[in-house]
Order: structure tokens, then sequence, then C-alpha cells
């Protein structure tokens, strides 16, 4: 596998972060607060999550379709949304709960900087997280 000197495509997105394909071969993208859809024959992204991100980073799409997107900042949660784009679930707590190095107690569900999130075709995912527990979790949707 070799890469090719330039891309033979570009799609202006202001300060792209996480890329997901969904099971119908959708891509999707993080920019900004919310997660859109690119259309790669037009070149256009389209909103598809507009509201309740804080801080969005990773994104993963597991086979049903369902959006997961770690959420940084003052949020420090993981976020599942429909394939419309709408709340489905939230996890963690708030904020990332207690900080472990402060002496606070250790919550399996919470998150702090959950940087990484991968769908497995099992209805599992995985987040990595960047901070202490500094932990690679598997969690079932």
């Amino acid at each position: 596998y070799q890469l090719e000197p330039r891309p033979d495509a570009s799609i202006p997105l202001r300060r792209p972060r996480g890329l997901a394909f969904t099971p119908t071969g959708e891509l999707l993208a993080v920019s900004g607060q919310q997660v859109f859809a690119v259309d790669r024959t037009k070149k256009v992204c389209t909103p598809l999550v507009r509201d309740g991100l804080v801080a969005p980073f990773a994104i993963a799409v597991d086979p049903q379709g369902t959006i997961l997107v770690s959420d940084l900042g003052a949020s420090q949660q993981i976020k599942a949304f429909t394939s419309a784009g709408s709340l489905q679930k939230t996890l963690g707590c708030e904020g990332g709960g207690l900080d472990l190095r402060a002496g606070g107690l250790f919550q399996e569900q919470d998150f702090r900087w959950p940087v990484s999130i991968a769908a497995g075709g099992d209805g599992t995912f995985w987040i990595a997280e960047d901070m202490i527990p500094k932990r690679i979790a598997r969690f079932s949707t």
C-alpha cells in the first residue's frame, strides 16, 4: 500500500477532527460542535448532529448506524446519536467525574479525555482515555 503524492479529492471543512464511515458507506466528520455528513461526490458537508455536543473529538459508527462521539471539554462523555442525528444516550458523568490525581475515587463509567473511540461489529465499542486512569475500555451499546 503506497500513498499517492497528492489527494484525489479535497472537501472544505473547517477544523475537521474525527472521521468515520456509516454501514451504508456515508462519510461523517467532526468539525466545531457538530458532526457533518460529507457528500464525496458533490464535495459538500451538511450538518447531521447539530446540538448536544460541547467539544466533539472522535467518532465511530456501529453496525446498526448509531453514531458514537467522544465529547471532550466540559462534557467528558460519550454520546450516542441516531443515524438521523438525534441524541439517544449519554454515557459518563458530565465533567468526567472526580480527578483521580486529586484523590478522587475511580468510577468505571466516568471518562477522562476520551480521545479515541472504535465500534466493534459485535455491538461493543472501545474508548481510549488520555488522562488518569489512562485506559482502553470496552462497553456495550
